[in-house]
Formats: C-alpha cells, structure tokens, sequence
C-alpha cells in the first residue's frame, strides 16, 4: 500500500473511532450510566406550556453563543501562528467537543482543535489552546473563590469565627492576586522554561525532537491587552452558561432566589473544575454537586437534578453530535508531508 493511501485509511480509521467512541460514551451515559428515562418524564410533565418552550428554546439558543465565543477566542488566539476564519475555528471547537467528551476532563479538546490546522505548529497550537482554558479556568477560580468567601460566611453549617473567616479571606484574596500576577504575566514562563537544566532540555531535544525554544515562546506571544481580553471572554461566556442553569432551574420549578442561585451555581461550577473526574462518571458528580449546594436553598431535589442534567445534554451532548460531523474534517496528516513523500517514493 502505498504512503498516502495508507495515511488515509489510517485517518478515516481514527475519524471513525472518535465519532463511535463519543457515540457510544453519549448512549452509555444516557441510557445505562444515569436512569435519564425518569428524569426525561419529570422534564416533560414540567415543561407544559408555550412560555416554558420558549425558556427552553432560549436556553438551547444560547448554546451557540456559549461556544460562539469560545471559538472567537482560540481564533483570536491561534492568529499568532495561523490566520484562520471564524466558521473553522467554530467547527475545529465543536470537532474538540466531540473528541473530548469521552476522555479524562476533556483533554481531548485540544487535539481535536489543532488538527484542523492548515500549517500552524500543533505542539505550538496545543499550548495555546491549554492558555485559553487557563484564562477560563481563572475566571472560573476567582468568582468560585469570592463565592466561597459568602459560602463561609452565611451558609456554612455552625458558622465560622470572625478569626478563621478574616484569615481564610485573606488566603483566598493572596491566592486570586498571585493567579492573576502569573497569568498576566505568563510571558515570564518563557524564560522559566529555558533556564531548566541544559541536561534535561538537552534530552528532550534529542529523544523528542522537541524544538525547545519554538515551543517555550509560545507564552510571551501575548501583550497584557491581548490576556485581558482573553479573560474579559472568558468572563462574558462564563456569564452566559450561568445563565443557562439558571434559567433552567427556573424552568424546571425550582424555587429560589436570583442571588442565592447565582452564588450556588458559582460554587458547583468552582467545585466541578477543581475536582478531577473522568468521563464515565463525570455526569454523577455534576448531578451530586448541584443538589449539594443549590440544595442548601431549595428543596427541590428533581428540579435541580433535571436541571444539571439538561445543561449537560444541551452544552456537551448537542455541541458533541453536531461536531462528530467536523470530525471528518480533521487533518492528521497534512498535504505537504504526503506530498513531499510522494516524492521521495518516485
């Protein structure tokens, strides 16, 4: 067989697995992991009239927003190595979500995005991507912090001493100011990275064939103005899927006020990225973590199950199955090298 035909049933072999894989996690998920069939009921004895459609339909609308700007930060981003358009970065994210949802926190998001790169560096791709979920995961880890800070101080069981409040505030606020003082200055990794022993890089050059410094760059591409406008999307989209839960709980009859459930949302969102979970069991614990907190101000317990359950579905399932179809367009092995090797084989 020769190379390019090889490579290419190579690639359609891989398409064809990632598109079965997150299948087949997806109709695990929904049909052995979780009993969705009885939330699925309570869902739809909930959801009765027009107005409820309409919530609903708004809440599935802003999933396109929700990745929307997420794919206008990896294309904000990415233009350091590659000018792409909006609708590729759209699908490379979307075909991210399909790759990633069956893998361990979603590390699989990163290779489906690179591979619809044209002729940007995927090592270099890849760590930028990792610097945009840096940038939402500070978001994430600042207004889940402040709100742990209003957990402790009104809703923790027995309360807390002014002493060991002052002192947790105090621990929280240095941690949020030197999180920031890192990402805003991330270009300092740069020099971090090349000042590693030469023995270690040395081997790292020679055993990988990593082009060292090429890559430790990648983390002074970036001006202060560029990074706070990579957190100011992060912030507007993290608005955006808050929003979504808590219109869906409003949806799903759970009765709460609009500052209480913003703060517990926070929360579970805090804890769900602090906590490490794989993918088979990741659907558990987003359910287990929202009926912890929300459950501290209502006592609706389906309303909030229904409610995690159908963010999860609308946010990673649809976006998954729609990318499964973006999956095809993935680049494992570009043009030039198949050519240059067509060449060779001549």
């Amino acid at each position: 067989m020769k190379a390019p035909a090889k490579k290419a049933w190579i690639s359609s072999l891989i398409k064809g697995s990632v598109i079965v894989l997150s299948f087949a996690f997806i109709y695990n998920q929904i049909f052995y992991e979780e009993n969705l069939t009885d939330i699925a009921d309570a869902a739809s004895q909930m959801v009765t009239t027009s107005s409820d459609l309409l919530l609903l339909a708004l809440v599935f609308a802003m999933m396109f927003l929700n990745w929307g700007i997420e794919s206008l930060k990896w294309m904000f981003l990415i233009q350091k190595i590659e000018s792409i358009s909006y609708g590729r970065s759209f699908k490379a994210v979307l075909a991210g979500t399909c790759v990633s949802i069956f893998t361990p926190n979603r590390i699989g998001e990163f290779g489906g995005r690179v591979f619809f790169l044209k002729q940007g560096d995927r090592i270099q791709a890849s760590l930028i991507t990792i610097l945009g979920s840096m940038g939402q995961l500070m978001i994430t880890f600042i207004l889940g912090s402040i709100s742990l800070l209003i957990y402790l101080a009104y809703y923790f069981e027995g309360g807390l001493n002014n002493y060991w409040l002052y002192s947790i505030s105090f621990l929280v606020m240095i941690s949020i100011f030197f999180c920031l003082l890192f990402f805003m200055n991330v270009q300092f990794a740069t020099n971090l990275l090349n000042k590693l022993p030469k023995f270690f890089i040395n081997y790292l050059k020679e055993k990988l064939q990593l082009k060292w410094r090429k890559y430790t760059e990648v983390f002074s591409f970036y001006s202060y103005k560029e990074l706070i406008y990579l957190l100011l999307l992060s912030l507007v989209r993290y608005g955006v899927f808050t929003l979504q839960f808590y219109l869906l709980l409003v949806l799903f009859e759970v009765d709460l006020k609009f500052s209480e459930a913003i703060l517990m949302i926070v929360l579970s969102f805090f804890v769900l990225a602090a906590v490490p979970t794989v993918a088979l069991t990741e659907l558990g614990v987003r359910g287990s973590v929202s009926i912890f907190f929300i459950g501290l101000v209502s006592t609706n317990t389906l309303g909030i199950l229904v409610s995690s359950f159908a963010l999860w579905i609308i946010n990673l399932v649809i976006p998954a199955l729609i990318g499964s179809l973006f999956v095809l367009e993935l680049n494992f092995f570009r043009a030039s090298t198949v050519q240059s090797e067509t060449k060779d084989l001549s």
